[in-house]
């Protein structure tokens, strides 16, 4: 909420025999997510993505200036770490 200037966030988990995904979304501001110059950086980004490596998860960014952003993390059943 703070940089985003969301209204509404959604939060989704869904499961399949092989895949755990969790996905959040919101209609916030967007930023552009390849835009990694000391002053744009995005400390939240990479702190998320570390955590997901660290638990053998992927994570997608998807995000574009005014139109939200959804971060998607995915973990194979069987291969993360706990």
């Amino acid at each position: 909420a703070k940089h985003a200037r969301a209204k509404n966030a959604v939060i989704t988990i869904t499961t399949t025999p092989d895949m755990l995904t969790l996905s959040v979304s919101d209609d916030g501001i967007g930023f552009n997510p390849k835009t990694r110059d000391a002053a744009h950086r995005h400390w939240g980004l990479d702190t998320m993505r570390e955590r997901a490596l660290g638990i053998g998860a992927g994570l997608q960014i998807e995000s574009a200036p005014g139109q939200g952003t959804r971060v998607v993390v995915r973990l194979e059943k069987g291969k993360g770490r706990t």
